[in-house]
């Protein structure tokens, strides 16, 4: 069979259509290993910040019970201080101071009680930082893996 002028076009654009499909074939392949390459990155920083989260939980768990127990511990020497106050009362004038020494007592256990709860929804907050600090960082980075 001859060799001819059409036969080597079709073959040189047959050659130029294979290049061109194993080049968007490679560039596909790089730009899919890229964008699993990003996720598994995304995915592992967020298990590494949901382990710090359960680390900084049980850090802030184990100072919440020491602030609990301290509360518990100091309300307990109030109440008792007061039970041996109240049996001390011998006149209106001594009720009167444990009425006044009481109140403050309750108004410290109320701070006390603020006070814990408080630490507790700070607590709760400060455990999940991590994980919404990924959580806001990985559809960005995401898009950008997917843009390049």
């Amino acid at each position: 069979m001859p060799d001819s002028s059409a036969t080597r076009v079709k073959a040189a654009k047959t050659d130029t259509a294979r290049d061109e499909i194993t080049q968007a074939i490679e560039w596909s392949g790089e730009s899919f290993d890229q964008i699993a390459r990003e996720t598994v990155s995304c995915c592992s920083d967020t298990l590494t910040a949901a382990m710090q989260s359960g680390t900084r939980a049980s850090h802030l768990v184990a100072d919440l019970g020491r602030s609990y127990m301290d509360a518990c511990t100091g309300a307990a020497a109030t109440f008792a201080e007061l039970a041996g106050d109240s049996m001390a009362c011998r006149t209106p004038a001594d009720m009167a101071a444990l009425q006044k020494k009481s109140s403050e007592a309750a108004n410290k256990l109320l701070e006390a009680n603020i006070a814990m709860w408080s630490n507790l929804y700070g607590a709760w907050s400060k455990t999940f930082e991590p994980v919404v600090a990924r959580a806001a960082d990985a559809p960005e980075r995401l898009f950008r893996a997917m843009a390049d």
